[in-house]
């Protein structure tokens, strides 16, 4: 289920698209990295996403990110993405 959804959110990525919908992107390829079970790919996505975030979409994306790492077991960073 992860393959379709990732092809179809890759072109959302590309140079020339809104940031707005790039971050949203990036958001929903990292989450479904991590339902998926592709932890790695869920962190790096999630992190991208993060960086970029608005300071409305921090805390959501905060929450994605710790489930991430905890997911690749990076327990101190898990912790401290749930504190941001």
């Amino acid at each position: 289920q992860a393959a379709p959804a990732e092809a179809a959110l890759q072109p959302l990525l590309a140079e020339g698209v809104d940031a707005s919908l790039q971050r949203q992107a990036r958001e929903l390829l990292g989450l479904s990295a991590l339902a998926s079970g592709a932890g790695e790919r869920a962190v790096v996505a999630l992190q991208q996403a993060f960086a970029d975030a608005e300071p409305a979409e921090r805390p959501r994306l905060a929450y994605a990110l710790g489930e991430a790492l905890a997911s690749v077991q990076r327990w101190q960073e898990a912790v401290a993405a749930y504190g941001e």
